[in-house]
C-alpha cells in the first residue's frame, strides 16, 4: 500500500524538516506493508530503505530525534473528524510485555487476563468509534502508565529520556486526561464514554469526575468497586452503606431475549417480563459533588470470554436495547486492540526510550486511520517519501 501525498503533507505537516517528514512516511508505510514483527529494519525495506545507512537515520528518527508528538496526533484528529463524526469514545487498555526494567514505564504488574504477573509496560488509548455500526474505531492519543518508582528512580528517568513534566498518575487519571484532552481538541461535542476497565484497581474517582463534568459514560467496573444504593429501603432512613458491585443485592441482568430487551434474573427466567436496573452513586461522603448525580447499575449477561461485566453508566434515560448496542462498543475495541497488535506492531516497539514510545504509537495509529478511512492511489505517493 502506497501512502497517499496529501495524507503525509496533512499528517506530518508540524514536523520541522524535511527529513524528519521523510522517514516519518518510511515509517508508516513501513507499517503499513510490511508483514509479521514490525522491527525498525524490516519497516526500512518496506519503506523502499533498504541501505544500513538508511536503517539508522530511521532507528534516530524514531527513538533520538526530538520531534514533538502532539502536533501529529491533532493531526490525526482533525484529519479523522473530517471524515466521520464519532458515535462514542472508547478506552483501549494494553499490557505490552517487556524484558528487562529500563524500558520508559516497564513493572511487574499482575494481569487478570493471563492469570499470573508479568513485567510490562502499561497503556491507555482513546478511540473514535465511527459509523453506524461503530465497528471502525481509529486511536486518538495515548497515554504510558509510569509506577511510582519511575518517579522517584532519577536514574530511570534519565535513561530512558523521561522528561520532567511526566509524573504519576494512577490509571484512572489518565484515562481522565485523555478525555479532557480530546475534549478541549475536539470541534464537536463530546459523545459518550464506553470502558471496560475491569482490570484497572480502582475507577471510582474516575466515575465521580465524570459525573461532575456531566459527560456521558457507560463503564465496566472492577468487581471491587463499591456503590451506594440510591434508594433505601422503605421505613428505613439510615444512611446506605457502600456495596461492592458484585455484591449489590439483587444485581440487575441486562439480556436479549426474543428481540426484546428485558432487565432482570437471567432471560429464560424473566422472558417478556420488565424489570428496573438499580439506581446508585459512586461511593464516597453523601456531601460529595457526585453524589448528586444518580448512576444505573447492571450485570451484562452472557459477556464475551466467559467473564461476567457489571457496568455503571449515568445514560439513565437510554432504552435497554440501546445499552446493550453501547456495550458491545467494548468488545469491538478489543477487537480493534488485537488488530493493531497483529497488523500494526502496536506491542513491537523495541526501544526503551519514553519518547520513542510515543513516536512509535502515534505513527502506528496515524497508519491505522489511513488504513481503514482513506482509498490509496499508487500514482499519488509523495515524492519526498521515496529514497533519496
Amino acid at each position: 500500500m502506497r501512502v497517499e501525498a496529501s495524507f503525509l503533507e496533512t499528517i506530518f505537516e508540524g514536523l520541522p524538516r524535511v527529513d524528519q517528514r521523510r522517514w516519518a512516511g518510511v515509517y508508516l508505510e513501513g507499517l503499513l506493508t510490511s508483514q509479521g514483527k514490525k522491527s525498525v529494519r524490516r519497516l526500512a525495506a518496506a519503506g523502499g530503505a533498504t541501505e544500513e545507512s538508511a536503517v539508522l537515520s530511521l532507528q534516530q528518527f524514531l527513538n533520538a530525534s526530538p520531534w514533538a508528538w502532539e502536533p501529529v496526533v491533532e493531526q490525526i484528529l482533525r484529519w479523522t473528524e473530517r471524515r466521520a463524526a464519532p458515535e462514542a469514545w472508547t478506552v483501549g487498555v494494553v499490557i505490552q510485555p517487556k524484558r528487562g526494567q529500563y524500558s520508559a514505564g516497564a513493572h511487574r504488574r499482575f494481569v487478570p487476563m493471563a492469570g499470573r504477573t508479568v513485567n510490562c509496560q502499561l497503556s491507555l488509548g482513546l478511540f473514535h468509534a465511527l459509523g453506524g455500526a461503530a465497528d471502525i474505531q481509529i486511536p486518538m492519543d495515548w497515554r504510558l502508565f509510569l509506577p511510582r518508582a519511575w518517579c522517584a528512580e532519577i536514574a530511570l528517568r534519565t535513561r530512558a529520556r523521561v522528561p520532567e513534566e511526566a509524573r504519576y498518575q494512577p490509571p484512572w487519571a489518565q484515562v481522565l486526561d485523555l478525555v479532557d484532552t480530546q475534549t478541549a481538541r475536539s470541534a464537536s461535542a463530546p459523545p459518550p464514554l464506553i470502558a471496560d476497565l475491569r482490570d484497572l484497581d480502582d475507577v471510582d474517582p474516575l466515575l465521580r469526575e465524570l459525573a461532575c463534568r456531566g459527560h456521558e459514560f457507560l463503564i465496566a467496573v472492577p468487581d471491587t468497586q463499591h456503590v451506594v444504593p440510591l434508594l433505601a429501603a422503605a421505613g428505613n432512613h439510615a444512611p446506605a452503606a457502600p456495596v461492592a458491585a458484585r455484591d449489590f443485592p439483587a444485581p440487575a441482568v441486562l439480556q436479549q431475549g426474543r428481540g426484546v430487551s428485558t432487565y432482570g434474573r437471567p432471560a429464560e427466567a424473566v422472558r417478556g417480563n420488565r424489570s428496573r436496573t438499580r439506581l446508585v452513586r459512586p461511593a464516597g461522603g453523601p456531601d460529595a459533588p457526585a453524589a448528586r448525580y444518580p448512576l444505573r447499575l447492571f450485570a451484562e449477561g452472557r459477556a464475551p470470554g466467559g467473564r461476567s461485566r457489571t457496568w455503571l453508566t449515568n445514560l439513565l434515560d437510554r432504552p435497554s436495547g440501546e445499552l446493550l448496542r453501547l456495550t458491545a462498543l467494548a468488545d469491538t475495541n478489543r477487537r480493534t486492540l488485537q488488530d493493531l497488535e497483529s497488523g500494526f506492531g502496536l506491542t513491537d516497539y523495541e526501544g526503551r526510550s519514553y519518547p520513542g514510545w510515543h513516536h512509535h504509537m502515534t505513527l502506528m495509529s496515524a497508519a491505522y486511520a489511513y488504513s481503514r478511512l482513506d482509498s490509496p492511489r499508487p500514482e499519488h505517493t509523495a515524492d519526498w517519501l521515496l529514497p533519496a
